[in-house]
């Protein structure tokens, strides 16, 4: 089922990037809908890099943690993590300081640097409150804290997640790494 539907996102990918380039090419400014479009429905489609890249190049201001997260589901570390650094010292929401630290923890695992990730998602927590994140960052957190030898403050992670949050059994989708 799963690998169903990522087939049929790949296939959605691929047929808005191929109208936006029509469009484009049409020279019909409808064409950033479509491309948005792919940032939006498919931001892990290698065309969400083209769409993004293309909205870039014609001037068209992309929200910075929109392209942070394109950046991040395509693995531009690098980018992801540069954009996500700029959008935390922007004046951000609550919300949105939470995601963009949620996701420099998930950029520092994959270098791997587990003692920033684990400062990255301690900072989640801090300013995020309890968000759609939270039993996924408190889940990293520990496993990061087991991994480290931490077995009490990783213990106290999976407790918290287990007893504290099933209110949010009905969230936003796991990162994917």
């Amino acid at each position: 089922m799963a690998r169903e539907r990522a087939a049929a996102e790949a296939e959605i990918a691929s047929a808005r990037w191929l109208a936006a380039s029509v469009l484009l090419e049409h020279g019909d400014s409808l064409w950033n809908l479509e491309a948005a479009g792919v940032l939006v429905a498919s931001p892990g489609a290698p065309e969400a890099t083209l769409a993004l890249d293309a909205l870039i190049h014609s001037g068209i201001e992309v929200a910075t943690l929109e392209a942070a997260y394109v950046r991040y589901r395509t693995r531009d570390n690098d980018a992801a993590t540069a954009l996500y650094e700029t959008a935390l010292v922007s004046s951000l929401g609550t919300l949105d300081r939470a995601v963009a630290t949620f996701y420099l923890g998930a950029l520092a695992e994959r270098v791997p640097d587990g003692d920033l990730a684990i400062d990255y998602y301690g900072e989640t927590l801090s300013v995020g409150g309890t968000t759609y994140l939270t039993d996924d960052t408190l889940w990293w957190l520990g496993l990061l804290l087991e991994e480290r030898g931490d077995y009490v403050a990783a213990s106290d992670a999976f407790r918290h997640t287990r007893h504290e949050l099933p209110q949010l059994a009905l969230r936003q989708p796991r990162r994917d790494s």
